[in-house]
C-alpha cells in the first residue's frame, strides 16, 4: 500500500491506494485545517491552522499504521510555498512523521491537477480551472499540457482580502480551449450541494456539469442567509462554509471571462495526479 498526501492552503487530505483502480474509492481522510489564513497579512502560516493540521496528521498517521502503508509521499502547495515559515513547517512534518514531502511549484501543482483530472474524462481538449485556498490554477491541453499558470488567489484568499480585484489578477488568461473542467473542494462542494448530498459519493459527482446559472443562484441565495441557515444546506461542509461564497465567485469569474455557460465537475485532481507523476501507480484507466 502507498500513500499520498496534500497539504493545501485550506485543507489536507490523504489518499491510500494499491493500484489506480483504488482511486474510485475517493479520498481516504480529508479535513479543513486553514493553513493559510491571513497568510496576505502576516507572510505566516496560521498558528491555529498548525495546531489543527498536527491533530489530522495524527489521524492520517494512524490510518496509514492500521493500513499497513510501505510509502508516503506528501506534497505542499501555495500557503507553505509562500510563508516565511513554510520551511520549518516541513521540517517540523519531517520529523514527527518521517513522511517525503515536497514543497512544489505552481507549474508542478498545475501539472499533477490537470493529470489527476484528465486520468479520469474521455480524451479532448480541456480547461482545467482548480480553485484552491491561496491559489487558482488555469491548465489547458489534451495528451500534454500547452497552456498552464497559477494566479494568486484561491477560495481562501479570497475571503481574507474580499477587496482583491478578480479582473486586475486574472488579466492575462489565454482563450478557452476545448471544454472547461474544474477540480479542487470549491468546485466540487457546489456540486454535492446541487445534487443535496447529504453523503459524499464520488462516483456522482464525477463527470456532473455545472451551470454558470446555478452558481448566480448559489450566490444570491446564500448572501441571503444567516451563517446558521448556511450551516443546513446539504453537501455544504460547516468548515468549507465561511469561503464557499468566495469560491464561486470566482469560479462565475472565471466561466464569464471564458464565456462558458457550464463545466464539467471532476472530483479526480492532485492526489490522484502526484501519484501518476511520481510513478507511484500507471495512469487512471477509466
Amino acid at each position: 500500500m502507498k500513500a499520498v498526501i496534500d497539504i493545501g492552503s485550506n485543507s489536507v487530505r490523504l489518499l491510500i491506494f494499491k493500484t489506480t483502480e483504488d482511486f474510485a474509492r475517493g479520498v481516504t481522510d480529508l479535513d479543513i485545517t486553514r493553513l493559510g489564513h491571513d497568510l496576505n497579512r502576516t507572510g505566516k502560516l496560521s498558528p491555529e491552522g498548525i495546531r489543527a493540521t498536527w491533530e489530522v496528521f495524527d489521524r492520517f498517521q494512524n490510518e496509514i499504521r492500521r493500513q499497513k502503508v510501505e510509502q508516503v509521499e506528501a506534497f505542499a502547495t501555495e500557503a507553505v510555498r509562500k510563508a516565511a515559515d513554510g520551511e520549518e513547517f516541513v521540517a517540523e512534518i519531517n520529523r514527527r512523521y518521517g513522511w517525503n514531502v515536497r514543497v512544489i511549484d505552481g507549474d508542478e501543482e498545475a501539472m499533477i491537477g490537470f493529470l489527476g483530472a484528465t486520468s479520469a474524462l474521455s480524451d479532448g481538449d480541456w480547461t482545467l480551472i482548480d480553485i484552491g485556498g491561496a491559489s487558482t490554477e488555469i491548465i489547458q491541453g489534451r495528451d500534454e499540457i500547452t497552456y498552464q499558470r497559477s494566479y494568486p488567489v484561491g477560495a481562501l484568499r479570497y475571503t481574507d482580502d474580499p477587496e482583491l480585484e478578480l479582473a486586475n489578477i486574472f488579466n492575462d488568461l489565454p482563450p478557452a480551449f476545448g471544454s472547461l473542467v474544474g477540480i479542487g473542494g470549491t468546485i466540487t462542494t457546489i456540486m454535492a450541494m446541487q445534487l443535496e448530498m447529504n453523503q459524499y459519493q464520488r462516483h456522482l459527482i464525477q463527470a456532473q456539469r455545472l451551470s454558470k446559472a446555478s452558481l448566480e443562484k448559489w450566490v444570491n441565495r446564500l448572501q441571503e442567509m444567516s451563517h446558521q441557515d448556511r450551516l443546513e444546506i446539504a453537501g455544504l461542509d460547516p468548515k468549507r462554509e465561511p469561503i464557499i461564497v468566495a469560491g464561486i465567485k470566482i469560479l462565475h469569474f472565471l466561466l464569464e471571462a471564458f464565456h462558458q455557460e457550464w463545466l464539467v465537475v471532476s472530483d479526480y485532481g492532485n492526489l490522484e495526479g502526484y501519484a501518476i507523476s511520481r510513478q507511484l501507480c500507471k495512469k487512471n484507466s477509466q
